[in-house]
């Protein structure tokens, strides 16, 4: 099976979406929140903001 991880934005962790998801035949995975280390983005926002 393939696999998504997926932060922890409301739209992701809408039911139906992870229904849709999985439908699809993905296992869906969540990045624990408020850790930047496991999500480079918000590192790079981080540093776009100062």
């Amino acid at each position: 099976p393939m696999a998504i991880v997926l932060d922890n934005v409301l739209i992701y962790t809408n039911d139906k979406v992870i229904e849709v998801l999985k439908a699809a035949g993905y296992v869906v995975r969540f990045l624990p929140p408020y850790l930047p280390n496991y999500n480079p983005i918000e590192l790079t926002f981080s540093v776009l903001k100062y």
